[in-house]
C-alpha cells in the first residue's frame, strides 16, 4: 500500500466574447462543458459576486470519498508475464472553486497485487483496462 495526492484542475473554457478569432477555438469535449455548466449552476459563476457554497462542496466531496477505481497494468518486469492489479481508493477530498477555476485535491491509497493472467473481471462483470507501464 502507498498513499498519493492528486490534483485535478478543470481547464478554463474561453468565453466566446473574449475570443478575437472564433476559428481558433480549441475543441473541448462535451463532458468538459457539462462539468463547467454544473459548476456554474451549483457553485456559482462569480460574474457579480461569489457566495460560498459549503453544503454543495461537502456533498460533492462526499460523492468521491470512499470511491475506488481498479485497473490492470502489464508487468513487463515479471518473469511469469503477469499483470499488476491496482486499486485506488479515495480517502480524502477537497474542492476549491471560484469564478475562473475548479480544483479537486484527492488523497488516495493505492493497493497493488500481482496476477498471473491478463484477464480479470470485477464482481459486476466489468472488464478492467490493461495499460502498459514504461517506467
Amino acid at each position: 500500500e502507498k498513499e498519493e495526492v492528486h490534483l485535478l484542475s478543470l481547464p478554463a473554457l474561453p468565453s466566446l466574447n473574449s475570443i478575437q478569432n472564433p476559428s481558433s477555438i480549441t475543441y473541448y469535449p462535451p463532458i468538459l462543458r457539462q462539468v463547467w455548466k454544473w459548476k456554474d449552476d451549483t457553485l456559482g459563476n462569480g460574474r457579480d459576486y461569489i457566495l460560498p457554497k459549503p453544503r454543495a462542496l461537502r456533498d460533492f466531496n462526499s460523492l468521491l470519498v470512499g470511491q475506488s477505481f481498479t485497473f490492470l497494468e502489464d508487468n513487463d518486469n515479471n518473469s511469469n508475464g503477469g499483470v499488476k492489479k491496482r486499486k485506488v481508493v479515495v480517502e480524502e477530498c477537497a474542492t476549491l472553486s471560484n469564478c475562473a477555476r475548479m480544483d479537486v485535491l484527492l488523497s488516495t491509497k493505492i493497493i497493488t497485487t500481482s496476477s498471473s493472467n491478463n484477464t480479470t473481471e470485477e464482481e459486476d462483470g466489468t472488464l478492467l483496462p490493461i495499460t502498459t507501464s514504461k517506467e
